[in-house]
């Protein structure tokens, strides 16, 4: 039955009908247009004078609007007839600074002090113009970085390097509402390097600004490579008429690599010839020297006694290569920057601390302008700050000391998660959530880390939040990383994250620590595999819906491939240490040939080695030191001495032994080597593992460090 209207009930009805339109129309017009149904809405301006820089962010936005919406976008510059005439009126895209920009009389990040703490960009949208401009001086790319983030705020995701790595959304109407986004970084140094070929490390660079890290590091701080004081005193100018101005070695020679730490005229040809550079180099704010790599030491007897005989990490107390010469060290780096800021007050001298000066000198205190670039090649790379594991907390602990002694601190880490490695998966997600927020309250201005070009151990998810947190650490980490998983692996986004998840948990619980991969069989537990196997399956399972060549199809067929990978690298060892060596070639080669796989899918999951000079790719090891090539080599060699190849085996020893700690080594006095001897007080323990994961460390991870004994019967 139909119910008739009175006209009040339809003027009321017509009332409504007009207010939503009203807002709707509001809405729409308060919407700044980009592209509307693939038509383009919006001119890209640039200044007549843009830089580099500039152009290379308005063609970047240019083309990835074009990727979304298929509508490709004019650039026009500020002085352009076509803009006079007809432009202004429109929605204009205003990338970098402009006479535009000068109008709307907005605060763009600029300058470029010695400090270098200028960097940032602005987002700035309101009425017909949108703003993506910021401090491109120098080593800045702040209009990128503001076209990038923009980028973000469409969808667009740059994952991994090369175009496999992209996420773009599809959408033929591109708006965005009214914008004000200002940002500066959390850290200055924002960078890592790795050796790969050329061709990958331009798309290595690129992915880095896409994420905001600043490949430009070097003209930020200089950088002080090792040896880089042989720059300064060149033996070949100065050995034979000085050779006093080098390092006495314990046998009486001169080391060319290390200054003699405690002669004058050594710190006055330093200044002599840092003033030359910084003549010849009027935009430098800084200078880097450093020692050879290895423990350098200066023997000369004035240069001892500036030392305090405390000893590194990992060195045998009252051994001369583990002496600390922090003090010798940094006294002198002392007197140099005093002499150079003479006739250059402004300028920074970064040296590092490394090798046997980690240790903060003590009774020392640096200039202000003396900076240090941190590297703690001997610490556990898998656990975080604040926890039960002694090498983080004493780096930790060392970094907070070199901060309070240096304003200007950043890290140079070992962005391997091994450095000895098989290239088996070490997702660092919730290690860098806790660890990068830290490192920036205790003061680091950041990171120049050595790492590997290999996203098959490193994680895609932790080197992306990596460079997010070190622009910003106060984002929201597990918003990233959902936004992640679900553009990356789609439907099986879950079972990914869970098994990424579920592999950093056991890498926490473990009580190992390290950064060579002879103790990773004892993080791959049975019980982890069993479990990353039922995500495994899970996320393929899920893929079944999805064509065979669909990315989240060959983005979870990846990773597969890496879990793979990761089996045969558990086999392997489990083979190794039950003595059977011809299995353990088989898994080598297994890990081998699915390397090939995973490089054929993107070059970015495996390095290659460095063959690529001589016109040649081989992504066979990947690895300089310890690789899989070399394992296979040794475990056949092993095989063939137990086949009757090349030798016969005798016997093959127990993989258990009684073991008995010796803190007073009286073991000797008590005749504890002969077989009859008494075996009260002994206990059982595996062969095949580390003695201190089998009860002998304290809470903190110290293993048990005094004389030990191992006890074994072997039957002929």
């Amino acid at each position: 039955m139909c119910k008739i209207l009175k006209m009040k009930d339809l003027l009321k009805i017509l009332l409504l009908i007009s207010i939503f339109i009203f807002i709707s129309s509001i809405q729409a017009a308060s919407k700044f247009f980009i592209v509307q149904k693939g038509i383009p809405s919006a001119i890209i301006i640039i200044s007549s004078h843009a830089s580099e820089k500039t152009i290379s962010a308005a063609k970047t936005l240019q083309k990835y609007i074009e990727k979304i919406s298929r509508a490709k976008i004019q650039i026009l510059q500020s002085n352009s007839s076509l803009l006079n005439n007809h432009g202004l009126n429109k929605n204009l895209i205003l990338v970098g600074k402009s006479s535009l920009t000068d109008k709307m009389g907005l605060a763009i990040p600029s300058g470029l002090t010695p400090a270098r703490k200028e960097e940032g960009f602005l987002i700035y949208c309101k009425g017909n113009r949108l703003v993506l401009a910021g401090n491109d001086q120098g080593p800045y790319h702040g209009t990128q970085y503001a076209v990038y983030k923009f980028l973000n705020i469409l969808g667009i995701r740059w994952f991994m390097p090369g175009k496999y790595g992209e996420y773009i959304p599809k959408n033929s109407t591109i708006a965005v509402s009214n914008i004000q986004d200002r940002e500066t970084p959390s850290f200055i140094m924002r960078d890592w390097w790795c050796n790969a070929s050329p061709e990958k490390e331009k798309q290595i660079k690129k992915w880095q600004l896409h994420n905001f890290m600043n490949p430009d590091a070097n003209e930020i701080f200089m950088v002080p490579g090792d040896g880089s004081v042989r720059n300064i005193i060149p033996a070949s100018e100065y050995m034979k008429e000085h050779p006093d101005y080098y390092a006495l070695n314990q046998d009486g020679t001169r080391d060319p690599g290390l200054p003699n730490l405690s002669n004058p005229a050594v710190v006055d040809v330093f200044a002599e010839n840092i003033d030359k550079y910084l003549q010849t180099h009027p935009n430098a704010n800084s200078y880097a020297f450093a020692p050879d790599d290895g423990m350098p030491m200066d023997w000369t007897p004035a240069s001892l006694v500036l030392n305090l005989g405390f000893t590194d990490p990992y060195e045998k107390p009252g051994s001369s290569s583990g002496t600390s010469i922090s003090e010798a060290w940094f006294n002198f780096v002392n007197k140099v920057i005093a002499k150079v800021h003479k006739k250059f007050p402004d300028v920074y001298i970064f040296t590092n601390g490394y090798a046997n000066r980690t240790l903060p000198p003590v009774g020392v205190k640096l200039n202000n302008h003396i900076g240090v670039m941190f590297a703690a090649i001997w610490c556990d790379n898998l656990h975080p700050y604040n926890d039960h594991f002694w090498q983080k907390n004493f780096k930790g602990q060392m970094i907070k000391k070199w901060c309070k002694l240096s304003p200007n601190v950043w890290i140079y880490n070992y962005d391997y998660q091994m450095l000895v490695s098989a290239l088996t998966p070490l997702p660092q997600t919730k290690r860098f959530q806790r660890d990068i927020p830290l490192e920036k309250k205790w003061g680091l201005i950041g990171f120049i880390n050595e790492a590997r070009d290999c996203w098959a151990e490193s994680g895609i998810a932790g080197r992306y939040l990596q460079a997010h947190l070190e622009w910003n650490t106060n984002l929201n980490a597990q918003s990233l990383l959902n936004d992640f998983y679900q553009q990356w692996y789609g439907p099986a986004a879950l079972p990914m994250q869970q098994f990424s998840n579920t592999l950093q948990a056991a890498i926490w619980k473990s009580p190992v620590q390290g950064h060579e991969d002879r103790i990773l069989p004892f993080v791959y537990t049975p019980q982890l595999m069993k479990k990353l196997s039922v995500f495994i399956t899970k996320a393929e399972q899920d893929m079944s819906n999805e064509p065979f060549n669909a990315p989240f199809r060959t983005h979870v067929r990846a990773e597969n491939l890496i879990y793979q990978h990761l089996k045969a690298y558990v086999e392997m060892n489990n083979a190794k240490f039950a003595g059977n060596f011809k299995m353990a070639v088989e898994k080598a080669r297994e890990m081998l040939k699915i390397r090939k796989e995973l490089y054929a899918i993107s070059p970015f999951y495996m390095p290659e080695r460095e063959t690529y000079k001589n016109g040649t790719v081989d992504y066979s090891s990947g690895i300089w030191y310890w690789g899989i090539e070399a394992r296979e080599k040794y475990y056949q060699k092993l095989a063939d001495e137990m086949d009757g190849k090349s030798g016969k085996l005798i016997v093959l020893c127990p993989t258990k032994a009684l073991f008995k700690t010796d803190p007073l080594n009286q073991g000797i006095l008590y005749n504890w080597y002969k077989p009859n001897s008494n075996n009260s007080g002994w206990t059982n323990i595996k062969t095949t593992e580390p003695y201190y994961i089998q009860g002998y460390q304290d809470k903190e991870g110290y293993p048990y460090l005094g004389v030990m004994w191992y006890k074994l019967k072997v039957f002929m």
